[in-house]
C-alpha cells in the first residue's frame, strides 16, 4: 500500500467519523434538551446555573465547534504528513520539529517541492476560514473584535456553527484534500 493510497483512507476514515459524530451528537443533544423539558425563555436556575435544557443546547454547540476544531486539525495532520515525505530526514529530533512550523511555512514547502499551488486547488477559500474559525475557538471561545473605522468602535463577531454549513464544509475539506494527496502524487520527490 502506497503511502498515498495511507493517506487517502485516513483522510476518508476521518472524515466519515466526523460525519457520524456531527450527525449523532446534534440529535442526541436535541433530544435530551427536548426531554429534558421547563419553559424555553428560562436560561437560568435560581442559584445562576444554566437550566438542564440550556445547558444540553450547549453541549450541542459543542459538538458543532468541535467538528469544526477537528476538520481544522485533520488538515494540518494530512499537510505535515506531506511534509515529513518531502523531509525524510531520519533526525527524530528534526522530525518532531516539523510540528511546530505554522501552516503557511508547511504549505510553502510543500508547494515549492511539488510545484503545486494549493490555494488554486478548489476548497483553499474553505480552508482558510476553518483556520479562522478553529483559531477563534480555541483561543477566544469563538470571539473576534473587528475595527470598524467608520463607527469608531469594535464589532464583535461570533463563531455560531449550523449543521448545513459544517455539512458543507466536510465535504469540500475532503475534496480538497484528496485533491492535495493527488496533486503530490507523483509530483517532486515523493
Amino acid at each position: 500500500m502506497t503511502q498515498r493510497s495511507r493517506l487517502d483512507l485516513l483522510v476518508r476514515w476521518e472524515i466519515d467519523v466526523i460525519d457520524r459524530f456531527l450527525h449523532e451528537g446534534v440529535p442526541f443533544f436535541e433530544r435530551r434538551a427536548k426531554e429534558a423539558g421547563g419553559p424555553e425563555s428560562e436560561w437560568l436556575t435560581p442559584d445562576g446555573r444554566l437550566t438542564e435544557p440550556q445547558s444540553l443546547l450547549r453541549c450541542r454547540q459543542l459538538v458543532l465547534e468541535f467538528v469544526l476544531q477537528y476538520l481544522n486539525s485533520l488538515v494540518d495532520a494530512i499537510l505535515l504528513a506531506l511534509l515529513w515525505r518531502v523531509r525524510e530526514d531520519p533526525d527524530p529530533i528534526e522530525q518532531a520539529r516539523n510540528q511546530t512550523l505554522s501552516r503557511a511555512s508547511i504549505v510553502r514547502t510543500l508547494e515549492s517541492h511539488y510545484k503545486v499551488h494549493f490555494r488554486f486547488i478548489r476548497g483553499w477559500h474553505i480552508v482558510e476560514k476553518l483556520r479562522e474559525e478553529s483559531n477563534a475557538l480555541k483561543h477566544r471561545a469563538g470571539l473576534t473584535l473587528v475595527p470598524d473605522e467608520a463607527l469608531g468602535l469594535n464589532q464583535l463577531f461570533g463563531v455560531r456553527p449550523s449543521v448545513p454549513e459544517i455539512e458543507e464544509d466536510i465535504g469540500v475539506i475532503r475534496d480538497w484534500l484528496l485533491a492535495v494527496i493527488s496533486a503530490t502524487e507523483g509530483s517532486g520527490s515523493a
